[in-house]
């Protein structure tokens, strides 16, 4: 008999001496197996007055050969196995997927993130988070593209609403096309976002972003340069 895996040497040393419970010893596959089922006689022998369970000799034998047999556990069909090779892939996409939209959840919104309150073309009221910079005391922002729909509303009716956790008030968006501007904006973004910005750089494309210049009408806060 081929010996048997050394992991399970203690359990089954106590199962030679009857100190498993009968959910310990029997499993799945070793009673499953036609050539391991055992007898109404066998199992009425298996159970004493006590409650213990002390299972008879061919029992334990037999058990024995089973693990002998099966070292490194229940031995499965190839589709049990695909079908377990699967559901871990499925778990290690999920995993991925949740990591990427927390990541870019914390990107754009963990911090220094503004609300931006522009008149829709409906005459409703669009709110916008938005990133902002703060270079010698002005204002800026930045459109990711031309037609994203606060842009598209500034160019309409330019009085917007502002509110970040240093200032707050009504402005004027004065949108700068041009490259200069375009680079302005990025290298200020990306010099107070960091690692947040290249992410953000990573999934979409920053390529055609305009840079808009905040000018204050009213304040409800005094302004803080940086």
């Amino acid at each position: 008999m081929s010996p048997v895996h050394p992991p399970a040497w203690p359990w089954l040393r106590k199962t030679l001496r009857g100190e498993c419970d009968s959910a310990r010893l029997v499993d799945r596959d070793f009673f499953a197996h036609e050539s391991f089922q055992i007898s109404r006689r066998e199992s009425r022998l298996s159970q004493p007055l006590d409650g213990r369970y002390r299972p008879s000799h061919r029992v334990r034998i037999r058990y024995l050969a089973h693990r002998a047999a099966n070292p490194h556990g229940p031995t499965r069909s190839l589709g049990e196995k695909l079908k377990l090779i699967a559901r871990r892939i499925a778990a290690v996409v999920a995993l991925i997927v949740l990591g990427f939209v927390l990541l870019t959840w914390w990107a754009l919104e963990s911090s220094s993130v503004a609300v931006l309150e522009t008149q829709s073309a409906d005459d409703g009221v669009r709110s916008t988070h938005v990133w902002y910079a703060e270079p010698d005391g002005e204002l800026w922002i930045e459109a990711g593209t031309p037609g994203n729909g606060w842009y598209v509303d500034v160019q309409q009716d330019p009085m917007v609403s502002f509110s970040s956790p240093e200032r707050s008030g009504e402005y004027v968006a004065q949108p700068i096309p041009g490259d200069e501007a375009h680079l302005r904006i990025r290298g200020l973004l990306r010099e107070k976002y960091g690692f947040r910005d290249w992410w953000i750089g990573v999934l979409f494309d920053t390529s055609q972003s305009v840079a808009v210049r905040m000018v204050l009408q009213s304040s409800n806060s005094p302004p803080t340069g940086r």
